[in-house]
């Protein structure tokens, strides 16, 4: 039987006579391993000559180096920009929701007017109030909910532009936009009395009893 130690190249005694040369040739990992050794000492001198003439006639101008940067830039830059449209794709409805959530809050509908002159009344008012001075600045927009009515409709948005207008010159201002997004909601009235019915109904406020020493509780 014949066996090789092809990490040192050093053979049995049953093949002395054979050179060591021979058997790292037979050695097929040895064959490899001098092969790499082979390639890694031609490459750098290899690159060493393609950049120094081939390089200008290839690349003209700084081109070369320039592509370099670009590919170093890019590869350091991954995943972006290919994911771009799909962070927007993904944060599109967010902004939608955002802007449908301040067009709700932002909406006057009819328990803000009165059901005859169409006119704001005092939640009307102060509802406006709270849009031009509390409201961030790119959301100070007064939504109108529109009615069955179209004159009815203009007379609320006419109510609100006036009403903005006697505020006076250094008030903020605001666009009204007519809006057909539901109204949902309860009438400050409700929620009024509903408040009041809650805290007359509260038990009156007492101390815990003090238990004293001894006192089995019985």
């Amino acid at each position: 039987m014949l066996f090789f130690v092809c990490s040192s190249g050093i053979h049995s005694d049953l093949v002395t006579d054979r050179p060591d040369w021979s058997v790292r040739s037979a050695c097929p990992p040895m064959r490899l391993l001098a092969s790499l050794r082979a390639l890694l000492g031609v490459f750098p001198v290899f690159a060493f000559v393609f950049l120094l003439f081939g390089g200008p006639a290839i690349a003209g101008d700084g081109i070369l180096c320039e592509l370099v940067g670009k590919d170093f830039c890019r590869r350091n830059s991954w995943p972006y920009p290919h994911i771009c449209q799909d962070i927007a794709s993904v944060r599109a409805p967010m902004v939608v929701q955002v802007a449908n959530g301040w067009e709700r809050q932002n909406l006057l509908a009819e328990p803000y007017f009165d059901p005859i002159t169409q006119q704001l009344n005092e939640a009307g008012r102060r509802k406006v109030q709270w849009i031009l001075l509390d409201a961030p600045e790119e959301r100070r927009v007064v939504f109108v909910h529109r009615t069955i009515s179209m004159d009815e409709t203009n007379q609320r948005v006419a109510a609100v532009r006036n009403y903005m207008a006697e505020l006076g010159p250094g008030a903020p201002t605001a666009s009204v936009v007519v809006s057909t997004m539901p109204a949902d909601g309860t009438s400050a009235a409700r929620v009024d009395w509903v408040n009041r019915k809650f805290i007359t109904v509260l038990p009156e406020p007492k101390l815990p009893e003090v238990k004293q020493p001894g006192d089995t509780g019985k």
